[in-house]
């Protein structure tokens, strides 16, 4: 509940002021009835049925509230709902509830109600909110069916009813739309929902008590009987004395009822503590809804009782549509209570039939007559309305009008007709007037005055100019003055003689009506020149229509008639003239209004032809002059001239003068010779050119147009053809061409003087067609100036707009359009900035053959290029006789760039990692833009940097670039102080003009890896001998340690020894063979100081047998008496060496690398393996050897426990290598050991 209204804001009323209401008594039918009285747990208890609501996801009940009608609910729009599942029905229902919520915004489908669980099901419905920014409350089953807007804060009580697909829905007790559904929608209730939709997916944030449901459908008042279980107690009134509240109303009429005064009046009443008044206001607004005027009626008290008020009131005349309101003001006093408005009545005040303007009328209304005032009582000043509705006279009553009281029509009507005024036939008409009737007005209007006419002949005017015996007409302005219409004649007669020109009949309608004013037009013909005047009088035909008024029936013409020109003279300028010649001839007329047009005509020989016309022009309209053009084709002869003149009225007048003129043959004048692209383009064909020509004006190896133009009124095209002849060059045949007039011929021929002719003045003729000379012209021959240009190229052609410096190309260019083989010389000044300027001398022959562009190749310019710009001055000069010098400046900026070290390449191929102590080639590619001095090669790795060998080297067996940029070669040797891993190998290279740049590339340094060459070395059985092998590392000996392993031929060990590798690389062990066993196999395995390692094996080796018979003897007896413990010792103690030595013997030659030096031939007897073991295998290694060394520590307890093995311990662990003199020299003169630089077998 609230106050509000226009100037006056809404008041809402809390929800404390509700209490319960009346009681609701609306319990018929009612099938379901749910209070939300419970106050606490899950359940919300039917009071009607059975079916009680289960709240979910209520955290037991959580939303209980104290609300309108006791206890409700707060759904909390998250997940809380109630349902009941019903047996299913359908047909007629009402439904209604209460419910307030604070969020005006809820998503769309969040249903206070619904009664199935099929998501947009057309079947059933539900009760929701719309989801805008502001939402409607709706019905919704496919369709959505709007209450209003919904109202934060605010209880609201929504009822649907259903009957018959009529679905109806009522907001706060009022009706507020009504729709038709389609047969079998929304009926269809399966169960009941509380707080969520029917999809059970968007949930209802607010309060609800009080739903109910009836199986049958609820009539308007029983709506508002349950919407008033709530009532209110309100504040008091705060905007006494200022605000105002009104009850409106918008009403629409036709045109019939524009233009007329309205009365409107309504009843209102208060009720309760209520004081103020109440007035009446109507705004008036025409089509498209403008406020043209708002009347406002005087203030009336509010009463406790029904009281009235009236307004008497005349809109614009262009008002089409009111809105009307009844408005209270309350006062100071207003508490509680009610205001009420009802029965307001709106009226036109009009008659109840049609008239128009002017008329006379007499009403039989009581009290019609009996005040004038505008704001009387209806009926009151009923005359008075009918005076400003547009009557003109008119009779009322000031009480009730007897029979006897209304006046006679036959006696009212004719006297007024003769002329009596209103009052007065009134008077004679009604016996009673004097005490009854009220007289107002005069239209002093004449009765039966319909079938009177009265034609006023207004004017008359001569439609164009009459002539005599010439059918015209004149054109008569008539009006009718009176209602009647009009039957009669118009009649024209001649004042003199009075004679009769036209007579025609006259109808036309009423003087009120469309055609009683128009021009009629009246033919007639004329019979005397001269001034003539015409009477023209309108005189009535029929009797039953009389004209009444007949003064203004007669109009004068007073005119003057035409008469045919007549023609005084014709005379021409010659009478004797030649073909294509023009003759003036002037015609001399008189007329009374003056002639118009003038022609002249002609034809041949009085040959009866028909006449070729001429029009003529006049300034005065007396003389009029014509040129006549003889044609040029007309045979010879004489011509007839014909003359024909005209007045405004078309009378006309001929004058013919035979064999008037005589033709004769015209004379010929031939102009030229225009030479095109020297003469004035402008030429006009007759006019006299100059016999000579500016010098140099014709240019050699161009088509040239040569043109002549004959003055010849009768000249053939066919016959008289010119010639035109020069003394050099070629001329083509004449043909026609345009002209700028047309009695003027021309011709036109092209000329061609060929390339490389002579450059002496020409002469033209032009001669007539019978060989007469007409004019000569001296033409002087233009030499086109040759051409020559400059560009800058590079090795391949191509055009540079920079120079550089190394070794460019300029290349000439020459053009010669008209001496196309012409030789030159030239002198070529080239100036380089910083270096002093030096001359080219040089010459371009034609050779009988077309130029080719010639070049010079610039030599570069020595160290101490700058910034600035390469001049070339060329001076060059055509060597012909009469050959022209030109002199051509070009210059192009110098680009100073640096030297760009972009690349770098290994002879070996671009992955080629760098091994420590070898050698390793390659080119580093630079984009020079200068000539290269050098370039500077360091190998850099963690702030060590080494200088490296550079120059521009060309290996044959090292595979440069294709490419047109600078090379230079490299070696590289990194030594031992650098480590494995990435380093950076910079290149620093500078040009002649010490301009340098610097190129910085990554690469992969790895240490090198040991190789034994070979094993060499002859033993004699018995004796104590060398076995040697050399190994090779890249990064040097220091700290490899290697081991020596000899088995015989059944594998077992024979000899074992380890000792350090010296610097020289030469690996020796001393070794005493048995007598047995052979051959004997011998491996050495060394470890660098990096953990690489290699294995190299020699087989068949067969000790050399001893010679001295007695100490074979000796020793074959010292072998006998030892044998069985001597091989007993040796396969126990080096059984475990054996088994190890075999194992890594077996492992590194399988893994041996297929790049072996060693060739095929060698492997029956020797075999070198590189140890391919992980990181660790120099651990691996020493093991074995420990292994090994235990062997023999076994081996020498045994010989201990049982033999004296001396001698052969002496052998076997013998690790003292004698380091001869001749041994190093040995090693100097090994082929294998000689300087890497060095070829190698």
């Amino acid at each position: 509940l609230s106050w509000q209204g226009p100037n006056q804001s809404k008041q809402g009323v809390p929800p404390s002021a509700f209490t319960r209401g009346d009681a609701d008594s609306v319990t018929t039918d009612l099938a379901h009835h749910w209070a939300f009285d419970d106050g606490s747990g899950t359940s919300i208890t039917d009071s009607i049925g059975n079916a009680n609501l289960t709240l979910f996801n209520s955290n037991n009940g959580v939303g209980w509230q104290q609300c309108l009608f006791g206890n409700c609910y707060q759904f909390d729009g998250v997940d809380d709902y109630a349902k009941i599942d019903v047996n299913d029905w359908a047909g007629n229902f009402s439904v209604s509830l209460w419910t307030k919520t604070g969020n005006v915004s809820q998503d769309r489908y969040s249903s206070a109600f619904a009664v199935n669980d099929v998501a947009g099901d057309s079947a059933s419905f539900q009760i929701m909110t719309s989801g805008s920014n502001s939402g409607d409350w709706e019905v919704y089953h496919n369709v959505s069916y709007s209450f209003g807007a919904i109202e934060a804060g605010v209880w609201t009580h929504l009822a649907v009813t259903y009957e018959s697909n009529t679905l109806k829905q009522y907001l706060n007790g009022k009706l507020i739309q009504t729709n038709v559904v389609p047969n079998g929608s929304i009926d269809s209730i399966e169960l009941y929902k509380v707080g969520v939709n029917r999809g059970g997916n968007t949930h209802y944030e607010g309060l609800i008590d009080d739903l109910k449901v009836w199986n049958r459908t609820l009539q308007d008042s029983e709506v508002a009987e349950v919407n008033a279980a709530a009532a209110v107690t309100c504040y008091d009134y705060s905007n006494a004395g200022s605000g105002e509240t009104s009850v409106e109303q918008d009403y629409d009429f036709s045109d019939d009822l524009k233009g007329h005064a309205w009365i409107v009046y309504g009843y209102g009443m208060k009720d309760g503590w209520i004081a103020g008044n109440y007035r009446i206001e109507v705004d008036s607004f025409d089509d498209n809804g403008t406020l043209l005027e708002t009347n406002t009626s005087s203030s009336q008290n509010l009463a406790t009782s029904w009281n009235s008020k009236t307004m008497r009131f005349r809109p614009p005349a262009n008002a089409s549509s009111f809105n009307v309101k009844m408005v209270a003001l309350l006062d100071t006093g207003s508490r509680n209570g009610s205001v009420y408005f009802d029965t307001m009545n709106l009226r036109a005040i009009r008659p109840h039939f049609e008239w128009v303007d002017g008329s006379i009328a007499e009403t039989a209304v009581s009290t019609g007559g009996r005040t004038f005032a505008w704001d009387a009582t209806y009926g009151q000043s009923l005359v008075v309305d009918l005076l400003e509705d547009g009557v003109s006279g008119v009779k009322g009553y000031v009480y009730e009008p007897y029979l006897s009281a209304i006046g006679y029509p036959n006696i009212l009507l004719p006297y007024y007709a003769y002329g009596y005024n209103f009052a007065e036939v009134n008077y004679a008409a009604n016996p009673l007037i004097s005490w009854m009737g009220t007289v107002v007005g005069d239209p002093k209007m004449a009765p039966y005055s319909d079938i009177l006419h009265d034609i006023e002949v207004e004017a008359v005017r001569a439609d164009g100019r009459l002539t005599a015996d010439v059918n015209g007409s004149i054109d008569v302005l008539l009006q009718n003055l009176a209602p009647g219409p009009v039957n009669g004649t118009l009649e024209v007669r001649d004042r003199n003689g009075n004679t009769i020109l036209a007579n025609v009949t006259i109808q036309m309608p009423g003087g009120n009506d469309i055609g009683s004013r128009r021009i009629v037009s009246v033919n007639l013909t004329p019979t005397r020149i001269g001034f003539n005047e015409y009477v023209i009088r309108y005189i009535a035909s029929d009797w039953k229509n009389p004209e009444r008024v007949v003064d203004n029936n007669l109009g004068i013409l007073n005119i003057q008639v035409n008469e045919p020109p007549h023609i005084n003279d014709l005379v021409c300028s010659s009478w004797t003239v030649s073909r294509g010649d023009t003759v003036g001839c002037t015609t001399t007329v008189s007329d009374d209004f003056g002639v118009v047009h003038s022609r002249l005509g002609w034809r041949l020989n009085s040959s009866g032809d028909n006449w070729t016309f001429i029009n003529s022009t006049s300034v005065d309209y007396i003389a009029w002059y014509s040129g006549l053009t003889i044609p040029t084709n007309i045979e010879l002869g004489t011509l007839d001239l014909i003359a024909e003149v005209r007045d405004e009225q078309f009378q006309y007048t001929l004058l013919q003068l035979d064999n008037a003129i005589v033709v004769t043959n015209a004379q010929h004048n031939w102009y030229g010779v225009h030479i095109a692209g020297v003469d004035s383009d402008e030429w006009n064909g007759v006019t006299t050119l100059s016999p000579f020509t500016a010098p140099k004006t014709v240019v050699r190896d161009t088509d040239i147009i040569l043109k002549s133009c004959v003055v010849d009124a009768d000249h053939d095209p066919l016959t008289e053809l010119p010639m035109i002849i020069t003394d050099s060059g070629n001329v083509s045949g004449v043909e026609p061409t345009d002209s700028e007039f047309s009695d003027v011929f021309c011709y036109q021929a092209t000329w061609r003087l060929d390339w490389g002719s002579e450059t002496s003045d020409v002469t033209v003729y032009l001669y007539d067609s019978i060989g007469n000379l007409f004019t000569t012209r001296l033409i002087s021959v233009y030499d086109e100036k040759f051409n020559a240009n400059l560009t800058l190229v590079d090795f391949n052609g191509d055009l540079l707009a920079l120079a550089r410096g190394t070794g460019e190309r300029i290349v000439i260019s020459l053009s010669d359009y008209d001496d196309l083989l012409s030789d030159y010389t030239y002198n070529i000044t080239i100036e380089w900035p910083g270096h002093s300027e030096y001359t080219q001398h040089g010459e371009i022959k034609a050779a009988k053959m077309m130029r080719q562009n010639s070049s010079i190749t610039l030599a570069p310019p020595e160290a101490g290029l700058v910034f600035g710009e390469l001049i070339a001055t060329l001076e060059i000069t055509d060597i012909a006789p009469n050959g022209e010098s030109q002199i051509v400046v070009m210059n192009w900026t110098i680009h100073l760039q640096p030297p760009l070290v972009y690349d770098i390449g290994f002879c070996d191929g671009d992955d080629t990692p760098i091994t420590r102590g070898d050698e390793v080639r390659g080119w580093v590619m630079i984009d020079p833009n200068r000539l290269i001095e050098g370039a500077t090669v360091n190998l850099a790795q963690s702030g060590n940097i080494k200088p490296m060998q550079s120059s521009k080297w060309d290996w044959d067996d090292c595979q440069f670039p294709d490419s047109p940029d600078y090379h230079w070669g490299f070696i590289i040797l990194a030594d031992n102080s650098f480590t494995a891993g990435d380093a950076t190998l910079q290149i620093i290279a500078r040009d002649v003009d010490s301009l340098s740049s610097v190129g910085e590339f990554t690469v992969e340094i790895e240490y090198g890896l040991p190789e034994i060459i070979n094993q060499s070395g002859e033993v004699i059985e018995g004796e104590l001998g060398e076995l040697e092998a050399i190994i090779r590392d890249p990064d040097g000996q220091a700290g490899t340690v290697c081991t020596v392993v000899i088995i015989d031929k059944n594998g077992t060990t024979v000899m074992e020894s380890e000792v350090p590798l010296p610097r020289t690389g030469v690996f020796a062990a001393r070794w005493m063979p048995p007598t047995g066993g052979a051959p004997f196999a011998s491996t050495i395995g060394c470890t660098d100081a990096q953990g690489h390692q290699v294995a190299h094996t020699r087989n068949d080796i067969t000790p050399m047998q001893i010679i001295d018979n007695n100490t074979n003897d000796v020793l074959n007896q010292s072998s006998d008496s030892q044998d069985t413990n001597l091989n007993l010792v040796i396969g126990i103690g080096f059984a475990l060496l054996i088994i190890s030595i075999i194992g890594i013997t077996l492992i590194v030659t399988w893994l041996r690398s297929n790049e072996d030096e060693i060739e095929v031939g060698e492997l029956d007897e020797e075999e070198n393996v590189e140890w391919a073991a992980p990181a660790d295998s120099r651990g691996e290694g020493e093991q074995n050897i420990a292994i090994a060394e235990m062997a023999m520590e076994s081996l020498s307890d045994v010989s201990e426990s049982e033999n004296d093995l001396s001698e052969v311990e002496d052998v076997l662990h013998s690790e003292t290598i004698e380091e001869h003199d001749s041994e190093l020299d040995w090693v100097d003169e090994n082929p294998l050991l000689s300087p890497p630089d060095e070829p190698k077998d």
